[in-house]
């Protein structure tokens, strides 16, 4: 999940990606 997160995140964002999948954004700068 998280290389789907960065794949994407520059073109969407951490924060919508993330609600979208229905997780925290703490929860990906954690990693």
């Amino acid at each position: 999940m998280m290389a789907f997160i960065d794949a994407h995140r520059e073109d969407l964002g951490i924060e919508p990606i993330c609600r979208e999948l229905a997780i925290a954004p703490s929860s990906y700068h954690e990693h």
